[in-house]
């Protein structure tokens, strides 16, 4: 009875083994089966703020931040996108003051901690430099990151503009940088640890240039104070003065930029130079000579005739905007990751050849035919202009051949 009552105990705690491993079973194949985190902005966002609503409500206008809070695939995701082990096993060659910087803040301003003349970054080196309380800042670790490059090709698909990326690797009780702001649309995405951060109001609407260390005398209104964690995002406009810093635990964030030099000055400075060509071309009064005394003296004649002018160049800006446009979209195409708008077509020398689809394509074909069209048309004036000057030439030395038995007989 007893080896019975025995049996039927194993016999059961058996069972409960079984079902325990099944039930584990289960969730292993489950957290398989749940679909994986992809870096859009719709997911970036998640589930709470649309895109419609990120860009008439946060978009160049205020912070947000975006908690992934028990969204354990997006942990997973961020925290596999860099961290300092990553870095320590990255490529062979990293250079300070090239690829990386090692910064303190010390209260005042940012200390530069490079090692003095050593160029070479080697893991042995940037593992003291972190144990002193250096912040590590790594320039464009797409360059070797396939994740990183996956958040950078998604945000150029979206923005359709250069993206960047650095990586900010922080010690705990410890800060980088001073306070500041910079010149460009602010993702930052918490991949280790944890990160402290606060976001002041702009002293200077839209600036084009990053602002320099900051004293802390010089902070405004404080707009939001946040601690990051795996999973989270902050987003914050261009101008927004910040500062960041670790308590118990070390940090790697990630801070990808966009629409750097993006800007209607930007735009019209490279536009109205082909608008000015452009406009010349049309308009003989834009290459008439400057009046005497032009740099002189000004008068009210002088300064009609300019608005005239400026109205010729902008109205021909208007009529070639999709060119201008084209032109000033050229360092996007050249310079952003490959992405699915090229596609291979073919291979010649080892040489990959590309081709761009659709409206950009036609836009650019447009653009090249019109300027060959009017180097052409430059090259036919100039070709009947050294005619006619040929042509005048023949005809003064047959005159003076005409004249040279006259001569000779005046002299005879």
């Amino acid at each position: 009875k007893k080896r019975c009552n025995h049996a039927l105990k194993l016999q059961k705690m058996s069972k409960a083994k079984q079902a325990k491993r099944k039930a584990g079973g289960g969730k292993a194949a489950a957290a398989a089966a749940a679909p994986a985190f992809t870096f859009t902005l719709a997911n970036l966002l998640g589930p709470t703020v649309s895109e419609e609503k990120f860009f008439s409500t946060y978009w160049r206008k205020k912070p947000l931040h975006i908690s992934a809070a028990s969204d354990k695939a997006r942990q997973r995701a961020f925290q596999n996108l860099f961290s300092l082990s990553r870095l320590l096993q990255g490529p062979a060659e990293i250079l300070f003051g090239v690829e990386i910087n090692a910064v303190k803040y010390d209260g005042v301003g940012k200390i530069d901690c490079n090692p003095p003349n050593t160029l070479q970054a080697s893991s042995a080196v940037l593992k003291k430099l972190f144990a002193d309380g250096c912040t590590l800042q790594y320039h464009q670790p797409q360059r070797h990151q396939a994740g990183c490059r996956n958040v950078v090709l998604a945000l150029e698909q979206r923005f359709m503009a250069l993206c960047g990326c650095n990586a900010y690797l922080t010690p705990k009780k410890s800060q980088g940088l001073a306070p500041h702001w910079d010149d460009i649309e602010a993702f930052v995405l918490q991949t280790e640890g944890e990160k402290e951060w606060h976001l002041y109001e702009p002293l200077e609407t839209n600036p084009t240039d990053c602002s320099g260390d900051l004293h802390p005398s010089q902070l405004g209104k404080e707009l939001l104070h946040v601690t990051l964690r795996p999973g989270d995002m902050l987003y914050f406009p261009r101008g927004m003065i910040h500062q960041a810093k670790t308590s118990a635990t070390a940090s790697t964030h990630l801070t990808f930029s966009t629409y750097q030099n993006f800007t209607y000055s930007d735009f019209l400075d490279s536009s109205l130079q082909l608008a000015v060509r452009r406009a010349a071309h049309e308009h003989p009064d834009l290459r008439q000579s400057l009046p005497l005394s032009f740099l002189n003296a000004s008068s009210a004649a002088e300064e009609t005739t300019l608005r005239q002018l400026v109205d010729k160049v902008t109205q021909t800006l208007l009529n070639h905007l999709p060119e201008a446009k084209t032109e000033f979209g050229f360092d996007f195409v050249c310079n952003r990751l490959p992405n699915p708008l090229f596609k291979k077509v073919a291979e010649s020398n080892g040489e990959l050849l590309t081709a761009l689809e659709g409206d950009l394509r036609a836009s650019i074909d447009r653009y090249l035919e019109q300027e060959q069209n009017e180097a052409g048309e430059s090259d036919d004036q100039r070709g009947a202009a050294a005619a006619a000057t040929t042509t005048r030439v023949e005809e003064e030395e047959g005159d003076d051949e005409g004249e040279q038995p006259e001569e000779e007989e005046e002299e005879e």
